[in-house]
């Protein structure tokens, strides 16, 4: 299994102003009423927040850690590993989330980044993405591993996304410097 952001980390300085690009890209880039599949939700609060704000109008969530709280009718949290979770069998979805998770599941296995982008993109009309970066600095355990594996950005990218076309939503600055880039992929939609 891999490792869950621990609790409170959204709540660092550094954190909220990221969250706030990620969670205002989002919005742009979702039509109201969008049916949300978020992988490695965390503590749920981008997924509450999209169903507050009418961005959703149904969201799945998946983390290996429990969400906390009393959860929306219009929220079902499924706890569990998103590596050995096949989300093809939750159907289709107009959206889904891969916010902040597959730098680290593409750092422990290439294979395993590229199944859970053409999974996403199975069921989905667009799949959002955000994911480490070589232009963060810092002695991060991720940042090594796809360091294994690729030795830029742009190849990294290539290579996970499989040729699919991308279209960049936000740059926003990531923690210790450099940057991060949220993409869209356009999903086929078969779920």
């Amino acid at each position: 299994m891999i490792a869950t952001t621990p609790p409170g980390y959204y709540d660092l300085p550094f954190a909220k102003t990221a969250l706030a690009a990620r969670l205002s890209a989002i919005e742009r880039a979702t039509v109201p009423g969008s049916t949300i599949l978020d992988l490695g939700c965390n503590d749920g609060r981008i997924a509450r927040h999209l169903l507050t704000v009418g961005r959703a109008s149904r969201v799945t969530a998946i983390d290996a850690s429990p969400m906390a709280g009393e959860l929306p009718e219009n929220l079902t949290f499924i706890c569990a590993d998103v590596t050995a979770f096949d989300v093809r069998t939750l159907g289709r979805f107009d959206v889904v989330l891969a916010l902040n998770i597959l730098h680290h599941l593409a750092g422990e296995s290439r294979a395993l980044g590229k199944a859970v982008v053409q999974s996403a993109l199975v069921i989905a009309s667009a799949v959002l993405i955000d994911m480490g970066s070589f232009s963060e600095r810092g002695h991060w355990n991720w940042r090594r591993q796809i360091e294994r594996h690729w030795s830029s950005d742009l190849e990294m990218w290539d290579d996970l996304f499989g040729g699919v076309p991308r279209q960049e939503i936000v740059r926003y600055n990531a923690m210790g410097g450099g940057e991060r880039v949220m993409w869209r992929l356009e999903g086929r939609g078969e779920g």
